[in-house]
């Protein structure tokens, strides 16, 4: 009988604590409705090419929380500005359809007591991935705004180009 007793406590726990998520783990963006998966990963960079004008373009690299994106427009805040790479001459209209990344480093400001982080694309086409000195390297992709197109404001065009969560 006790041990009858102990076996239903035994299921109704078990039926009633599963670590199965009851929903997504997404974070929702301030003023839009797109959901950034944020997984268990806490922080992100993300990778934008800049025009600075005319044919002038910057590739500039932001570093911030995972599950949000940063605003190049406004003050990057949370966000906070850590590399950039440049001058590269392209079209004046390549914002629109940007070129791929050319093989490049872009150090990250330091993280967790490492100021060995950077993010590394060997070019054509290679969306690059974030590494750590010789104990960590995580696979970046190509933004998942990226199909949103061009950004404008103050005399500079921004088109989100790869991210990396971490």
């Amino acid at each position: 009988m006790l041990f009858s007793l102990f076996i239903g406590i035994v299921a109704f726990l078990l039926g009633t604590a599963s670590a199965y998520p009851t929903k997504d783990p997404v974070t929702q963006v301030p003023g839009n409705d797109t959901k950034i998966s944020s997984d268990f990963y806490d922080a992100s960079i993300q990778v934008l090419l800049n025009r600075a004008s005319g044919t002038e373009y910057y590739w500039e690299m932001f570093q911030g929380p995972s599950g949000q994106v940063v605003q190049p427009c406004a003050y990057p805040d949370p966000f906070k500005f850590a590399s950039m790479n440049g001058p590269y001459h392209y079209r004046r209209d390549a914002i629109d359809n940007p070129p791929s990344a050319p093989a490049m480093d872009l150090k990250l400001l330091r993280w967790m007591d490492h100021d060995d982080c950077v993010w590394r694309t060997h070019g054509d086409g290679d969306v690059g991935e974030l590494i750590c000195g010789d104990w960590m390297i995580m696979p970046c992709e190509q933004d998942p705004e990226y199909y949103k197109g061009v950004i404008s404001c103050n005399g500079r065009s921004y088109h989100r180009m790869y991210s990396c969560r971490y």
